[in-house]
C-alpha cells in the first residue's frame, strides 16, 4: 500500500484500496487490520489526489465499531489536509471540532491538526475566517493551559497563520 501511496500512477489510489480491501477481508488477519499505517498511507494518497470522498470513506471505516484500528494525530491530520486541499474546509472544521476526543476515547488533535485547518482558512479567505481563527486560537490556548489537551499548544506557525488571516482583514494584531 505504501508503494502505491508514493506512486504518481493515475490508478495508484484504486490499487492501494484494492490491497486494503484484501487485507481487511483476509481471514488469516482476522478480518481486521490492527494499526493505522495502511490507512494513513491511503489518506496521504487521497490528499495528493484531492479525493475527499474516498478519504471520508476510509475515516468511517477506521471509526467503525468493529474496527480495531486506533487513529492517531497523523491519521486525523492527513484527513484534514485532504479536506482542505479538496476545498472542503467546512467538513475539516466539523471533523476537527468533533475529534478533540476520538470515538475510541483517545486524544487525536494536536497543534499540526489545528494549523492545517487554520492554513485552509488563510488560503480561502472565507467570510468569518478572522473570527474562526481567533476562536481556534482561544480553543487551543484553553485546552493546553487547562491540561485538557497539552498537545494543542499554539506554536509560531499557529500565530503566523492567525496574524496572516487578521492582516488580510485589516485587523491589528493587538486585538488578539
Amino acid at each position: 500500500i505504501r508503494s502505491w501511496a508514493q506512486s504518481s500512477e493515475t490508478t495508484a489510489l484504486g490499487k492501494a484500496l484494492g490491497y486494503l480491501n484484501t487485507m481487511e477481508n483476509d481471514s488469516r488477519l482476522g478480518n481486521h487490520i490492527a494499526n493505522q499505517i495502511p490507512y494513513n498511507s491511503i489518506l496521504n494518497l487521497c490528499a495528493q489526489k484531492k479525493d475527499d470522498t474516498t478519504a471520508l470513506e476510509i475515516w468511517d471505516r477506521i471509526l467503525a465499531p468493529e474496527s480495531r484500528v486506533v487513529p492517531n494525530s497523523v491519521t486525523l491530520g492527513t484527513l484534514l489536509l485532504t479536506l482542505v486541499t479538496a476545498n472542503q474546509l467546512n467538513k475539516a472544521v466539523t471533523i476537527l471540532n468533533k475529534s478533540e476526543r476520538g470515538s475510541k476515547g483517545l486524544l487525536l488533535t494536536n497543534t499540526t491538526c489545528y494549523n492545517i485547518v487554520l492554513d485552509g482558512l488563510a488560503k480561502t479567505g472565507s467570510q468569518g475566517a478572522d473570527k474562526d481563527a481567533i476562536l481556534f486560537l482561544q480553543t487551543m490556548n484553553e485546552l493546553s493551559e487547562t491540561g485538557a489537551n497539552p498537545n494543542v499548544s499554539p506554536d509560531r506557525v499557529t500565530y503566523g497563520i492567525v496574524l496572516s488571516i487578521l492582516s488580510k482583514r485589516g485587523i491589528p494584531a493587538e486585538q488578539i
